[in-house]
């Protein structure tokens, strides 16, 4: 799996970016990141803003403003960006005497500033918030287009770049911003391009030289997540000390170690990591409960028998992960996955499907539904979990009273994409795959 991660609120994790950032010139330069590696308008966003390119200032980047933008973490590229000398720049921390100025260029009614019924939807009321309140009053009585009625208005002012200097002005998570209306006001010096997966789990690893580190995973809701293992971990007798960080705590550090104690996964810590102090305090705690605590009895091992899932791979040709003998899984390109998860201490198999995050979305989980049954014959297993699975989608259907009905076509079809498609019987014909019923 390929992981992405802007962490971008903090030196110690991404230093190349912060480095970039120190070598830009002026308040108005700063970091636009993208998911994608061409720089563009987007003229249908999904917000009520002008079309532009928006721009975090250098100041706001490097003061840790981004730890409360953290939307941004899913984001590939990060475009370096100042302003050219076509830019003509309003800065919206203005005088009521500007404000003016400006409503008269777009041809409206100033007086509009001192009426009842113009507000800007933080409730304040400096020049800067009144004027914005005014232009939103302006589209939304004369039912203007969401976004391009902005750039109209402002082109008869001749600015061609906005500045909200930590305001929240233009919007109440992002305070400080540039939003360059034109492609000739900036320039861009430079692209960085997200290469430290996992950086903040690295980070950490590298503190254990001599423990394993088993590959990567992540959840639907950007979780990462690095093993690290020794002496073939708790399954053999040994320590394992597992890691994870989310999208929304990009600065929290997840540390759950096991192998200790009278079972396993008997410690768990949460670390805030902002520096390279915080890194090695850590590290230090986690290293004194592992020399001052007693390693699990042999007792403990587990000793659970996951062939089910085995031969459940064999039968489907579906990948086996043996740093997961419990799983089968599969994730695929528009973002709807299917989890079999076998149980050995309750003989339990539990099928589970979900559509996770989309880009442009603002859900992360469109559907779930899941079922589980005794294990038993592989194949009737597996067909048992399929029909039960339909089952409660089509119950869901037929709920006049449930939201859930309006996911069920969906959730159905990939349910019988996985039956007619996915666990179906494979041989081998020629050194080719055939099909078998």
């Amino acid at each position: 799996m390929n992981f992405q991660l802007w962490l971008e609120f903090n030196e110690v994790i991404l230093p190349k970016l912060f480095e970039k950032v120190k070598q830009l010139r002026g308040e108005y330069s700063g970091v636009h990141f993208s998911p994608t590696s061409e720089l563009s308008f987007n003229y249908r966003p999904s917000h009520s803003d002008p079309v532009g390119i928006y721009v975090f200032p250098k100041y706001y980047v490097l003061t840790g403003g981004l730890s409360k933008n953290q939307g941004f973490a899913s984001k590939y590229y990060a475009f370096l960006i100042e302003p050219t000398p076509a830019a003509r720049i309003l800065n919206l921390n203005m005088d009521m005497r500007t404000a003016e100025y400006l409503l008269d260029k777009m041809g409206i009614d100033k007086a509009l500033l001192n009426s009842k019924d113009v507000y800007h939807k933080s409730n304040q009321a400096s020049p800067g918030h009144l004027f914005w309140g005014v232009l939103e009053h302006i589209r939304t009585v004369g039912k203007l287009s969401q976004n391009v009625s902005w750039n109209t208005m402002f082109a008869k002012t001749g600015y061609n770049a906005l500045y909200d200097p930590g305001m929240a002005i233009i919007h109440s998570n992002e305070p400080y911003q540039i939003v360059y209306l034109d492609h000739k006001a900036y320039k861009v010096l430079d692209v960085i391009k997200n290469e430290n997966k996992h950086s903040a789990l690295l980070k950490f690893s590298s503190y254990f030289p001599d423990f394993r580190i088993f590959k990567k995973r992540s959840g639907w809701a950007g979780e990462l997540a690095i093993r690290l293992e020794k002496d073939g971990g708790v399954r053999k007798g040994g320590v394992e000390i597992s890691l994870r960080n989310s999208q929304y705590n990009l600065d929290r550090l997840d540390v759950n170690v096991s192998g200790f104690g009278e079972k396993y996964g008997s410690k768990e810590y949460n670390f805030t990591i902002n520096n390279n102090d915080d890194v090695k305090a850590a590290v230090e705690k986690v290293k004194d409960y592992m020399a001052n605590t007693e390693r699990a009895p042999a007792s403990l091992i587990d000793t659970s028998d996951y062939s089910f899932i085995k031969r459940l791979s064999e039968i489907y040709r579906l990948k086996y992960d043996p740093e997961y003998p419990g799983n089968l899984e599969k994730k695929y390109r528009n973002n709807t996955k299917f989890d079999l998860v076998y149980s050995p201490s309750g003989n339990h198999a539990t099928l589970s499907i979900a559509k996770g995050y989309s880009e442009g979305s603002d859900s992360w989980i469109k559907y779930f539904y899941y079922h589980s049954i005794e294990a038993g014959d592989p194949e009737r297993t597996v067909n048992s979990l399929l029909i039960g699975l339909k089952d409660i989608i089509r119950k869901d259907s037929e709920d006049i009273n449930s939201s859930r009905k309006y996911d069920a076509p969906h959730a159905l079809k990939f349910v019988e994409f996985l039956e007619n498609r996915v666990f179906v019987k494979r041989g081998m014909m020629n050194g080719s795959p055939f099909r078998r019923n």
